[in-house]
């Protein structure tokens, strides 16, 4: 039996199964997603056929969340400021201005005073990239960019886990397009909900003007979702009550053969599974601010209230010593 513990991405086997089957239900038996060819055959995994554990996840239910992402995905957002967040990489961005060799960097870098908190946030995700590809290259840079200050409520992981969230990942997106059309297994993005290059669901997706101003761009609304999942949840609460009816017969009795009442238990079981699966994919982003997140726009209009009360307080203090001055008369000769 293979250990679902550590199970951070998907088998490459396992996931092209999975994607064929889905593929199959939508477009009918024989329809074929994948071009295969030596080495690219959609079939079972050789490792778990042979009972030896395989590193990779086969279906979602075996699928394990990194622990930063889970956390974030837990987390109280009400305590998420992202103000700070905000001051906090950009000082970094700031402090390595004409320190980074790219040139589409490099321009994107020089606009850093025009960023709103999700271009600024996923610019720092690109440079923290370049230096990693630099280093692999045997490249050493003098840049210095984590932001992580637990002591003011900075955790360099949750930025991490939000970055990937403000996007969808670009070869999965490429996948989708193409299935059905030549597109390989080689071609799948393994990541799943672990990918560092976006997210692979719209579920998953945060919505960023909901981030960004509170007001959210989404078509499909808080009241639709409510409604899918509600009639998700009481036709598995149907599907359950009928199991625990058919099950209270089998008990009672034993002596008969319940193989179709058995069968049927199986069936409907399977039938929850799917439904269970079906809400945590109902295609709406993810709005932040229904978990209490205060957004980005309020701090920022509390930084412009408080930079002109400065301002204020300075031309006051101006006129002031203006007035307080003493006019000296020269003496005539």
């Amino acid at each position: 039996m293979s250990n679902n513990n550590f199970k951070t991405f998907f088998c490459v086997d396992g996931l092209a199964c999975m994607v064929q089957k889905a593929y199959e239900s939508n477009r009918g038996k024989g329809a074929r997603a994948f071009i295969e060819s030596k080495g690219n055959h959609v079939r079972r995994c050789q490792k778990d056929k042979r009972g030896i554990s395989c590193r990779g996840a086969h279906c979602e239910e075996e699928f394990k969340l990194k622990q930063h992402i889970k956390k974030f995905n837990n987390f109280d957002y009400k305590k998420l400021n992202l103000g700070l967040y905000y001051e906090a990489i950009y000082q970094v961005l700031n402090e390595n201005l004409g320190k980074v060799q790219d040139a589409e960097l490099t321009k994107m870098l020089t606009r850093l005073k025009h960023l709103n908190f999700v271009e600024l946030l996923q610019l720092w995700v690109k440079v923290c990239y370049w230096k990693s590809s630099e280093k692999k290259r045997g490249i050493k840079r003098n840049i210095k960019l984590w932001i992580d200050n637990p002591s003011k409520n900075i955790i360099e992981d949750h930025m991490w886990a939000l970055e990937r969230m403000t996007h969808m990942c670009s070869k999965h997106v490429e996948f989708e397009k193409k299935i059905g059309k030549g597109v390989t297994i080689r071609d799948t993005c393994l990541g799943g909900s672990n990918c560092k290059f976006g997210v692979h669901n719209i579920d998953e997706l945060v919505n960023n003007s909901d981030l960004l101003t509170g007001v959210s761009d989404d078509t499909f609304t808080k009241e639709q979702y409510l409604q899918e999942s509600n009639k998700i949840d009481l036709s598995i609460a149907d599907l359950n009550s009928r199991i625990i009816n058919m099950q209270s017969i089998i008990n009672s009795n034993k002596k008969k053969d319940n193989k179709i009442l058995k069968n049927k238990i199986s069936k409907f079981n399977k039938i929850i599974f799917f439904k269970k699966r079906q809400k945590r994919h109902i295609p709406r982003t993810k709005h932040l601010t229904e978990g209490g997140l205060v957004p980005f726009s309020h701090f920022f209009k509390e930084k412009q209230k408080a930079v002109k009360e400065q301002q204020s307080k300075l031309d006051a203090a101006k006129n002031v010593s203006k007035k307080s001055r003493k006019i000296i008369k020269k003496p005539k000769f």
